[in-house]
């Protein structure tokens, strides 16, 4: 038997994808001081994931050394993935104060890798694809192949993402070779699942919520569901956290299509927390005729006083806030400047890279350009908080807005 608890660990992962259970099983028999960790393994491996999660908790306040811990550790967080539950997951997150992290170079590249998961979780693409290129090498460094096939994974995961299929095709690819030497069995389904439905209008998510928008508007409410519902479905096999309040706002516009009017109510009260999404709900809902109460009227006129979206802005000649713009060298912030002024609703980013650059939006190249952008208009107006930004819509800070 190994008595190496890393390499040990290493070992049941390889059984977790192979789907030896008879193997797993046989550790737990031993009953030795790696068994407890082996059982943790064969609960996630029986689909015994919530069961387990709360095994783990017990193991890990049990333990005290530093590799069984991270070990415990990472596999409690995957099983907490795998169900995409945020709050634990910052439960478990906070628990790395309890690990010397500085004990063995694999504990350091397990909490990195956590971080790179969430950023990736929280749509911070360019973070997460930068930080999974570096825990590459680090895990070919460590022959962790497991690791290395995981961060193959991701990165071709981001690259659909943004849409750039033949990187995608490439690291998925090398997924697959690393996952075929390990007779990783479970990625080699995952991966050749998702290369087959690799086509971006089918995952990508937000053709497929302009969709169900496109068939609520044509009053085609079932054809609306059966995307919503795809939607869903894709966020949790994906484990996705982009749009979800977008999705939640279209969940309960389909309710309300069906004259499901109580449903919407508590989707709208209890769900969808993010005012300007509130105020697209109830907006939406009036440009569809749905059958809303009355009392959201009122909500309306409130969210767009508190967002300042209902105001507008008198450019005094050519100047803003004292300042001449003819004479701004800065031609881009002028635009932008220009265009909120112009809006109501605000500009995404997508707006602004389209209406300035004529590019496609792409977040791993874009958003930097964009802040940039954002942090150049606030230095010529000496105006720190002269844009806001809410759900990835930049308007002028409405404190600033002429009523």
């Amino acid at each position: 038997m190994n008595n190496n608890p890393l390499h040990l660990f290493w070992t049941m992962e390889d059984a977790f994808d192979q789907y030896e259970v008879n193997y797993l099983q046989n550790l737990v028999d031993l009953k030795d001081e790696f068994s407890p960790l082996a059982a943790l393994v064969l609960k996630t491996t029986n689909n015994q994931i919530q069961s387990g999660i709360v095994f783990g908790k017990e193991l890990f306040e049990s333990n005290s050394d530093p590799i069984i811990r991270t070990c415990i550790h990472h596999w409690v967080i995957g099983s907490i993935d795998s169900l995409y539950l945020p709050s634990e997951r910052v439960n478990w997150l906070n628990q790395w104060r309890f690990i010397n992290v500085n004990y063995h170079p694999w504990i350091r590249y397990i909490k990195k890798y956590q971080l790179a998961v969430g950023l990736y979780f929280d749509s911070l693409l360019r973070d997460s694809l930068a930080l999974f290129e570096q825990l590459l090498d680090e895990a070919k460094v460590l022959n962790y192949q497991r690791g290395i096939e995981k961060c193959y994974f991701h990165i071709g995961l981001i690259y659909r993402c943004i849409n750039q299929i033949e990187k995608a095709h490439f690291n998925f690819d090398e997924t697959l070779r690393v996952a075929n030497n390990r007779n990783s069995l479970r990625q080699i389904n995952k991966v050749n699942d998702l290369k087959k439905s690799i086509d971006m209008s089918f995952w990508h998510l937000n053709p497929t919520l302009r969709d169900i928008e496109h068939y609520l508007k044509q009053g085609h409410f079932r054809k609306a569901r059966k995307q919503l519902l795809h939607s869903l479905r894709i966020r949790r096999i994906e484990g996705l956290s982009r749009e979800a309040q977008s999705e939640t706002m279209y969940l309960a516009l389909v309710s309300l299509a069906f004259n499901q009017q109580k449903r919407f109510s508590n989707i709208y009260d209890f769900c969808i927390t993010d005012n300007v999404i509130k105020e697209k709900t109830i907006s939406l809902a009036l440009d569809l005729k749905l059958n809303l109460p009355s009392y959201y009227l009122e909500e309306l006129t409130f969210l767009r006083q508190i967002l300042g979206i209902t105001r507008t802005i008198t450019l005094s000649s050519s100047h803003f806030l004292g300042v001449n713009l003819n004479r701004i060298k800065d031609t881009e912030a002028v635009q932008v400047i220009q265009k909120l002024t112009q809006t109501i609703k605000g500009l995404t980013k997508k707006e602004m890279c389209n209406e300035l650059w004529n590019y496609n939006y792409d977040p791993v190249i874009h958003d930097p350009k964009i802040y940039n952008l954002i942090y150049r208009i606030k230095k010529v107006f000496q105006c720190k908080d002269l844009i806001v930004a809410n759900s990835g819509i930049y308007r002028i800070n409405p404190k600033y807005l002429n009523i």
